[in-house]
């Protein structure tokens, strides 16, 4: 599922933008718009989520992918899932309607595979001409909505919020109402991953440490 909106927005962004000037400002939103993404990006994190569903041993996982560009994290999550085998859905939400439109196709070229093992490829994806489709038994569990952050309240009832390489972009007062945003809609056990350079000042009093370094965060009881 996805926004029927048919033009891209820029609006929704410019309050939130860090102040940028020139050609180099420019430059940093496209790069923003258009962020680099990648099937299982940052592999430990990926890990590391695996092993707790385990031990965990939930029956239902209910996901916020923030800023899901082209859907390779969102798809990741969701491999994930099913080979700890549990239920879930995940939100996938962008502002870019062109990101959104590639993340809804799931279509992928074979370079785009090698971080994957021949397992997964196998199990999940079905090549058709040199191309790589997502099956549809896994995207039934996505849903990729248009989105900015400034609507994330709508939201309940989340154990995962996976938001990487978003808020860098965004300034101190925004990523602090982002912080107490998502704390809310958390489930008590709710777990958070950020960007390895991301870390909101409202997050030490919201959030404690799982793992600093892999900025893997849990929702702490107030």
């Amino acid at each position: 599922m996805q926004s029927t909106d048919k033009e891209f927005d820029l609006e929704i962004y410019k309050k939130e933008f860090v102040d940028m000037k020139s050609n180099q400002g420019e430059l940093q939103k496209e790069s923003f718009l258009n962020s680099t993404t990648g099937f299982f990006r940052d592999l430990e994190v990926f890990e590391y989520l695996k092993e707790t569903l385990k031990k965990e041993k939930k029956k239902k996982i209910r996901v916020l992918n923030i800023g899901c560009s082209t859907g390779e994290e969102t798809y990741s999550l969701a491999m994930v899932f099913q080979e700890v085998e549990i239920d879930f859905l995940i939100f996938g939400t962008d502002i870019n309607e062109e990101s959104l439109n590639c993340s809804s196709r799931g279509a992928y070229e074979k370079v785009d595979l090698l971080p994957l093992s021949k397992k997964q490829k196998e199990n999940f994806f079905t090549c058709v001409d040199d191309t790589y489709f997502v099956n549809k038994n896994l995207k039934s569990k996505i849903m990729f909505l248009k989105e900015s952050i400034n609507h994330l309240k709508k939201y309940n009832e989340i154990d995962l919020v996976v938001c990487r390489n978003l808020l860098i972009y965004l300034k101190k007062e925004v990523q602090n109402t982002f912080a107490k945003d998502i704390h809310k809609l958390l489930k008590e056990d709710g777990i958070v991953v950020l960007g390895k350079s991301e870390y909101p000042e409202e997050f030490d009093k919201l959030f404690d440490n799982i793992d600093f370094s892999k900025k893997i965060f849990r929702k702490r009881k107030l």
